[in-house]
């Protein structure tokens, strides 16, 4: 019997629709809401997920539109290895090819957490990349066998809006979780290697957080 896994994801900001770097906003914003913070300890200092060995290598999306099946991914990718479970790569090509019900096109046109989410509880979306590598230039959704599902995702959660505190208990909690944001290379200084962008564009990249 296949395991189950939580996956939580983060959104952050919210207006129009950009398909600029793969992110599209969702039709709705489940973020609207407020909750009681569970960890009775201080946060600590600070936390590097990579340090505790449960973050693998940066990838190359190599084209736009596939940023949020990679932080999906590797959101899954650290939890299973907190959680003591086979290493590998897990492969963005089924999410970003494989959706159904959406009105986008599949790797060209982006999407979101909300399509994975879709995904997940159709027991379908997250397979190992060594079943099905990684290919931008195919469209066409990816085949694979259970076989090649490691793990079934049967729960996800969307964290309060803007909540630094719910976030940095969740990075905690499961090792990494996915954000957007807007993305332009305007807004990062190479001499701190910092990003900081505090106007109202679309968000339009998505990426996994780790500490």
């Amino acid at each position: 019997m296949k395991k189950i896994t939580l996956l939580t994801f983060v959104l952050s900001m919210w207006a129009g629709i950009s398909y600029a770097n793969g992110y599209v906003k969702p039709p709705v914003n489940f973020h609207q809401y407020k909750v009681t913070h569970t960890r009775t300890a201080a946060l600590p200092s600070s936390y590097d997920a990579r340090k505790d060995g449960i973050v693998q290598p940066v990838r190359n999306q190599l084209v736009d539109g596939t940023c949020w099946a990679f932080s999906t991914c590797d959101a899954l990718q650290t939890l299973y290895l907190k959680n003591g479970m086979e290493t590998g790569y897990l492969s963005p090509q089924v999410l970003a090819t494989c959706f159904k019900g959406f009105s986008i096109r599949p790797i060209k046109d982006g999407g979101n957490s909300l399509i994975a989410g879709s995904m997940f509880a159709r027991l379908e979306g997250i397979v190992l990349e060594s079943a099905v590598p990684y290919n931008p230039s195919n469209t066409d959704c990816a085949s694979y066998t259970e076989q090649n599902i490691p793990a079934y995702t049967l729960g996800w959660e969307f964290l309060p809006e803007n909540d630094a505190i719910a976030i940095k208990e969740a990075i905690l909690k499961y090792g990494s979780v996915t954000c957007s944001y807007y993305h332009h290379e305007d807004y990062f200084d190479p001499a701190t290697y910092l990003y900081e962008y505090t106007g109202s564009n679309v968000s339009n990249h998505g990426v996994s957080i780790i500490g």
